[in-house]
């Protein structure tokens, strides 16, 4: 499988030694000062060199990359998937979202996969206003995108990194109170966005999310951006290609930009920006569930 470590029993097994590691370091550098919300710098690095540091590195590589996402460092991750696979993806999008109406559910025992058209009289329903289509995808259910395989290789990683088992929650239905969740989002031409945010980080301490699109070849204006201590919008588009992968501590202020602002709303998938993540979410069980927090473009860091 390209640009992805390799795991059988013995790598499962190193893997979860490691992430006992990651927890115990997150625990200390957590407890050292307040969750960052404001980006320091982007690194950029191949997807192999960040996944080989975290499954195979010595105490110090670990120590360091908990201490540069604590410190507010965005990373930029090269070449996590194959462009083939994000083709492979949007088609299967486009076809499912054809094939299957529209819809919403709650996450309870029995959720089924769905997608939706958050269009702009729907976006005040949301913590952070949004205009895209969005699919949500369980692994209770089928695999209607035939994705899961090549995204669980790295969710893996991330986990490990997250200070969590390679396999935590992968099992977990909406009673167990946490599940994991596949995100597809397509960002359309002429409104395609969603207002800065932090997301919780109660079940995973970063995000995790590909790009399956260029600006520039896609789309020509907009996309993601990190907010700095100055308020100002880091634009991360100039540094994502197709196929890579982005992280960065999940408080950190972050979001997108309109896509093609300005031009007739298009719905199209072929044209827009598109966008996977992966999300370890609070089933509705949960009475106060983590959610993310919509944040005026204003608003002053709270320290």
């Amino acid at each position: 499988m390209q640009n992805a470590v390799s795991i059988d029993a013995s790598t499962l097994e190193l893997m979860e030694h490691r992430a006992k590691i990651f927890a115990g370091i997150w625990k200390e550098v957590e407890s050292e000062g307040p969750k960052p919300e404001r980006v320091r710098d982007v690194v950029v690095m191949p997807y192999e060199e960040f996944a080989e540091k975290v499954v195979f590195g010595d105490l110090g590589m670990a120590e360091g990359l908990v201490r540069q996402l604590y410190a507010g460092d965005g990373f930029v991750l090269k070449g996590a998937f194959s462009r083939e696979f994000w083709q492979g993806l949007k088609n299967r999008a486009a076809e499912y979202a054809e094939k299957t109406p529209a819809s919403f559910g709650r996450i309870l025992e029995g959720a089924e996969d769905f997608h939706r058209y958050v269009h702009a009289d729907m976006s005040e329903r949301y913590a952070a206003h949004r205009l895209r289509h969005d699919f949500h995808f369980y692994p209770w259910n089928d695999d209607p995108l035939g994705m899961r395989e090549e995204c669980d290789q790295r969710w893996r990683v991330f986990k490990v990194m997250n200070g969590l088992g390679p396999l935590k929650g992968a099992s977990n239905t909406p009673k167990d109170g946490i599940v994991d969740r596949y995100h597809v989002f397509h960002y359309p031409r002429g409104g395609g966005s969603i207002q800065i945010h932090s997301d919780p980080t109660q079940n995973q301490k970063t995000i995790m999310i590909s790009l399956g699109t260029k600006r520039g070849v896609d789309y020509q204006t907009g996309g993601l951006f990190l907010v700095d201590a100055d308020g100002n919008h880091v634009d991360c588009e100039p540094l994502i290609d197709p196929g890579d992968m982005v992280t960065c501590y999940a408080h950190v202020h972050h979001g997108v930009e309109t896509v093609d602002g300005g031009e007739e709303l298009d719905w199209s998938p072929k044209r827009g920006r598109w966008f996977l993540g992966f999300y370890s979410i609070d089933s509705d069980y949960i009475e106060e569930r983590g959610t993310i927090v919509g944040i005026n473009d204003d608003d002053p860091p709270t320290k």
